[in-house]
């Protein structure tokens, strides 16, 4: 008995110094969990969070719940056919024009007050007031009684999805601080607030679920924060915080509303932060712009272009005359470098440029035919050329096919010379050289991946195709060598579409 207290006593005596042990060595992460959940985080904040109510014009183009109809319809082109219309016609719902004046509720968060000027400044999402007749913010006291003031619109940017408002108050307001989006990792507690279907200011705890997210949304974000706290129709223009209080990003809500439970976005405070400043300064941005057009290096093109890696972004459109086009950069260069800044994503080409000064001097470093070559340029303003009208558009026509003689199939497609004819039913400009497509079969990976009568093929694997006897031969060739991808080059009524990777058969087919 004597021995069995001793060993009892032993163990209770190690446990007791593993547990002292366990809780030294993770202190820091134990003081961080909140003992009696979240209350004393989000009290102070909370007043801070608004509630914004909108009148949009008869024209604007908008899905019940704000969020523009080509975001919807970019996202469920990346769904398996039919998904996305399967759901929604299950939901009863459908992405309707506007015919008339409507209203829309979203969220935003105090930024800065003016004591002496009595004036508050409020971040929210873009796609919430870039169509509407007027802005109203509303305000609760303590009895919960709401004071609906109107705002002015201090500026916008679409290409982050933020635009920032101000109000006339007399009631002091307390801006919220900004979180290091950087320097938060993936599993980290978060905190959304909001205004979800115009309840007023609702709060919603979960994680972050991924950092860095690639969605449809808006091109200057090169990665959203993607988490699983509950975010609803009216949440968008709302803080996601983390446990500290502080702003870690803006958030946009799902990608297709009502669809995705647990599957929530928002724009990371530093890009956030940089937008605004521009905006509280100018009253819109001022960007970098080089007048070209960038998709990302696939597996598929790294394969098709016999790449060492998927690093760098693929130059798919360079537009006449810009500052790329006056310095050499050629439709399929990839680019390497921006300065001494390396490019291992395509999505930090657009943000590495627009955050340069306008004028300056910048050196690109592209891949060429297996070649490295270094190109100097004057930077220009992406505002400015907006504009103008000289920014990339694609073509949303399509025209009716029409056949004619000398066809060529391949890869699920039938090809024929473009004639004077085809220039005028195709829109195809008296300069264009290449082969038209004529023809293109549903069940293809062709049709697939987007490529539609009407489309001019210019090049295959980098190189030129200008008659249908050269496009035979080059086909020819990457047959004999029994490669299995091929990178194809289309322009679409005067527009230069993204490279496309298409699977090779394996025998050419022939009439």
């Amino acid at each position: 008995m004597c021995v069995s207290k001793k060993i009892l006593r032993g163990i209770r005596t190690t446990v007791r110094v593993t547990i002292v042990a366990f809780l030294m060595a993770h202190s820091e992460v134990i003081a961080k969990v909140p003992s009696r959940g979240f209350s004393k985080i989000i009290a102070p904040i909370l007043p801070s969070v608004v509630s914004l109510s909108v009148t949009m014009k008869p024209e604007a183009n908008k899905d019940l719940d704000g969020v523009p109809t080509q975001i919807l319809e970019e996202f469920a082109r990346k769904l398996p056919p039919g998904f996305a219309e399967d759901i929604l016609r299950r939901q009863g719902r459908q992405v309707p024009r506007r015919t008339r004046e409507a209203g829309a509720l979203g969220s935003g968060f105090v930024i800065e007050y003016d004591a002496t000027k009595q004036e508050a400044y409020i971040v929210t999402n873009d796609h919430l007031v870039e169509s509407v007749k007027d802005v109203k913010v509303l305000l609760k006291d303590e009895q919960e009684n709401a004071t609906e003031i109107k705002a002015e619109i201090v500026g916008r940017d679409p290409r982050t999805d933020i635009a920032l408002i101000k109000i006339k108050t007399k009631k002091p307001m307390k801006p919220l601080e900004w979180a290091d989006s950087e320097a938060a990792s993936v599993g980290d507690w978060v905190i959304a607030i909001g205004n979800p279907f115009g309840l007023g200011n609702t709060v919603t705890v979960g994680v972050i679920s991924h950092k860095g997210r690639s969605i449809p949304h808006a091109d200057f974000v090169d990665g959203f924060i993607q988490t699983d706290a509950a975010v609803n129709v009216g949440n968008s223009g709302g803080a996601l915080c983390d446990i500290q209080g502080k702003v870690l990003g803006i958030v946009v809500g799902r990608i297709i509303p009502g669809v995705g439970d647990g599957v929530s976005f928002a724009i990371p405070a530093r890009v956030a932060q940089e937008t605004i400043a521009q905006l509280r300064k100018y009253g819109r941005t001022s960007r970098g712009w080089i007048g070209i057009g960038i998709q990302a290096v696939s597996d598929d093109i790294v394969k098709a272009m016999k790449l060492k890696d998927a690093s760098g972004a693929l130059v798919g459109n360079v537009t006449t005359d810009g500052p790329a086009d006056k310095a050499g950069v050629k439709r399929g260069d990839i680019i390497l470098q921006v300065n001494d800044k390396p490019v291992r994503d395509s999505r930090e080409v657009p943000r590495i440029i627009g955050n340069m000064k306008i004028g300056s001097n910048v050196t690109l470093k592209v891949l060429r035919d297996g070649k490295e070559i270094a190109m100097k340029l004057k930077l220009g303003e992406y505002e400015k050329a907006e504009k103008e009208g000289r920014l990339a558009t694609e073509s949303e026509a399509e025209k009716p096919s029409k056949d004619s003689a000398g066809k060529h199939e391949d890869l699920g497609l039938t090809f024929s010379d473009i004639s004077k004819e085809n220039r005028k039913i195709f829109s195809i400009a008296p300069t264009m050289k290449g082969v038209l497509v004529v023809r293109v079969s549903v069940d293809s990976e062709a049709y697939e991946k987007g490529i539609r009568a009407g489309d001019v093929l210019e090049s295959v694997n980098m190189k030129r195709v200008t008659d249908l006897k050269g496009l035979t031969a080059v086909l020819k060739s990457i047959h004999d060598r029994k490669e299995s991808a091929v990178l194809v080059a289309l322009n679409r009524q005067g527009n230069e579409l993204p490279f496309i990777t298409l699977t090779v058969d394996g025998e050419e087919k022939k009439d």
